[in-house]
């Protein structure tokens, strides 16, 4: 596609040397059951899901990394949903859990490879639930050259509970650690994004030990690091949802290695507002969490 015209929405470009990344955390939950039905665990599923595909696209982004995208019906309808602004996606099924690691990566440009890298020594009950892990992949972007993206889900263990509690903290420093041994051999312009359930405003001991070890917070390094939320009470979802006693808090970050050659124009949250009839129901966001989204250039 010309790098010139990726746009979408009003979201044409003139440079043709920036790439534009959204993370966001679907938080469409569902345990699979046979003949194809399944059984949704978040509220109004169906309803985001339908809505899902224009937001996205609206969006702009050129590379948009999913999490909680937990069944192959919903990963198809995305896909397919999409196939003609982002043709190329890439996941990995997951091995011994009942719902796969619920990852996925759409993009504009070809997937040149990738693989799925899953945690060790993690709580059985929720791997056999959920399986842990990132989704690393490698594309060429136009303008900017080879990108590695490593979609990141860091979760709470033993299983469900609010990331702020001290049982989850040995967990989530092991996940922390097999992220970071995973990226250490990439290169330079390797992107960590995606829902780390840690932030300067929680767990932030957590959260340090990923960028004191060498990467930058776009959002923090534009906006500060107080203030901004991408998981929070106020949000509908999450009221109605099963974390509704979780703390408000930026969970989901795209983070940059320290040597790289890229540079953050801009960064926003994004999916804050209600959805718009008739697509969605009236006053919910599209998911519990809110978008990251950010442009860099070379």
């Amino acid at each position: 596609m010309n790098s010139m015209a990726r746009g979408i929405s009003g979201h044409n470009r003139t440079m043709a040397d920036t790439v534009t990344l959204l993370t966001i955390n679907l938080a469409m939950a569902a345990v699979p059951l046979p003949f194809g039905f399944e059984f949704p665990i978040s509220p109004h599923t169906g309803r985001r899901l339908d809505a899902a595909p224009a937001l996205l696209q609206a969006s702009g982004a050129d590379i948009i990394l999913l999490q909680e995208v937990f069944t192959a019906r919903y990963r198809d309808v995305l896909i397919e949903s999409m196939r003609g602004s982002h043709p190329h996606a890439f996941w990995r099924g997951g091995a011994n859990s009942l719902m796969g690691n619920g990852l996925l990566i759409l993009s504009r440009w070809p997937i040149d490879g990738g693989q799925f890298i899953p945690f060790a020594d993690k709580h059985p009950l929720a791997q056999s639930v959920w399986q842990r892990g990132v989704l690393m992949a490698e594309l060429q972007a136009p303008g900017i050259g080879t990108l590695r993206v490593m979609n990141v889900h860091l979760s709470p263990d033993p299983p469900f509970i609010a990331p702020d509690r001290a049982p989850t903290r040995a967990y989530r420093a092991r996940e922390i650690e097999c992220l970071l041994a995973a990226a250490s051999g990439a290169s330079d312009d390797t992107i960590l994004a995606g829902d780390f359930n840690t932030s300067p405003e929680v767990c932030p001991d957590d959260y340090r030990s990923i960028v004191e070890r060498g990467y930058r917070d776009v959002i923090a390094d534009i906006h500060g690091t107080q203030g901004i939320s991408t998981f929070e009470r106020g949000n509908p979802l999450v009221r109605e949802g099963r974390y509704r006693d979780w703390p408000d808090q930026r969970a989901d970050h795209i983070l940059l290695k320290a040597g790289t050659r890229l540079k953050p124009l801009n960064a926003r949250i994004v999916f804050r507002e209600p959805l718009p009839h008739p697509q969605g129901p009236a006053g919910f966001p599209l998911s519990d969490h809110y978008g990251v989204q950010v442009t860099l250039a070379r």
